[in-house]
């Protein structure tokens, strides 16, 4: 057996191209932690932690000492051991979501490279390409409409459009976009920004749009809401927000309070995304997976998850296409190829 021998941690600031806007606050920075896990065979593996203070309540700061004190706790575990290594973070780091993530990242990245094998190996799947969509913030109708048409030229056929403040102006944008793209695939997604009934509104002025799914469309925590408009809307609704762990997954499936999870890894880490997955799957739920707005390191991550369970319907991971000065080269298109061993990049850690 091989064991971990060294983490570490650094920061990743970067600008975005554009400011972000959801209904939760505006974005126009990313600072992230890249974390490196080194085994005692000198296997290296890497991860991100992408820590949203309006979503997880976490800070680049907070992540780093959460390092610091995982350090102690999993050094000289077997790296095999990967829900132990799970199960001790939970346990000493419950509400450090990213953190707890982006060490799993690594973690899975070194075991796939110390195997030979791919996450999605690990995962129980293959590598195969993973088609993403597009995201349009919460922009005039005219900057929608634009970014609309510059994705479906790009080939993008999935579009999601963030919602959740004035409806007049939420459905605007959507209507800007529709026309842009008749043919692409839409969803919607409120970030809480909806009380119940401006969610039935919402839903019910939009049905000509034909939008294909309608994302946290109230405060994570209003789960009689999230089932309230569940309930009531044609469209399928998806739970963000109100889950980050396995545990939050099984009570929203028992309620019936949404017909589709959105898996995180900086909610929920590798292993409790993997059992997110087997909970929908027991309720007869479907899944999307999203992200924060992470690098090229927890895009590849969330990709592998898709391809190794082969249970995701809806793609959400684009977020690096909005980041400054990216630590690997990519191109605006919606299909990542996911290949080993581990994450299957090449990040050059110490030149970061």
């Amino acid at each position: 057996m091989t064991e971990i021998d060294t983490i570490e941690a650094k920061r990743l600031t970067r600008d975005l191209t554009t400011s972000f806007e959801i209904s939760l606050g505006t974005q126009t920075s990313i600072s992230n932690v890249v974390i490196k896990v080194e085994l005692t065979d000198g296997t290296i593996g890497i991860g991100e932690a992408a820590p949203v203070s309006m979503v997880t309540h976490e800070s680049q700061e907070t992540v780093l000492a959460a390092i610091e004190l995982a350090r102690s706790l999993v050094t000289g575990m077997e790296i095999e051991n990967t829900r132990g290594i799970h199960t001790v973070l939970k346990h000493h780091l419950e509400t450090q979501h990213a953190a707890r993530a982006g060490i799993e990242m690594a973690v899975f990245d070194a075991l796939g490279k110390r195997w030979g094998c791919s996450l999605a190996a690990l995962a129980g799947g293959a590598n195969a390409p993973v088609v993403t969509d597009d995201t349009i913030g919460m922009v005039g109708p005219n900057t929608a409409q634009s970014q609309a048409a510059a994705a479906v030229e790009s080939g993008f056929e999935d579009l999601k459009i963030k919602v959740g403040g004035d409806i007049e102006a939420d459905i605007e944008r959507v209507a800007a976009v529709r026309e842009a793209a008749p043919d692409a695939e839409i969803i919607v997604d409120g970030n809480q920004g909806y009380y119940p009934k401006e969610a039935i509104q919402f839903a019910d002025r939009t049905a000509d749009f034909d939008i294909g799914l309608f994302e946290q469309p109230v405060d994570k925590d209003d789960r009689r809401g999230l089932k309230q408009v569940t309930d009531a809307v044609r469209i399928p609704v998806a739970a963000d927000e109100s889950v980050f762990t396995a545990e939050d997954a099984a009570t929203i499936a028992t309620m019936g309070a949404a017909d589709v999870i959105n898996v995180k890894i900086q909610k929920a880490g590798i292993v409790d995304a993997l059992a997110i997955t087997r909970i929908a799957a027991a309720h007869g739920l479907d899944l999307m997976i999203g992200m924060m707005l992470e690098s090229s390191i927890g895009v590849r991550a969330g990709a592998h998850i898709v391809a190794g369970t082969g249970a995701i319907s809806y793609v959400d991971l684009d977020g690096h296409f909005s980041i400054a000065d990216p630590i690997t080269s990519w191109e605006y298109q919606p299909a990542h190829d996911v290949q080993g061993p581990g994450l299957g990049l090449d990040v050059e850690y110490d030149a970061l």
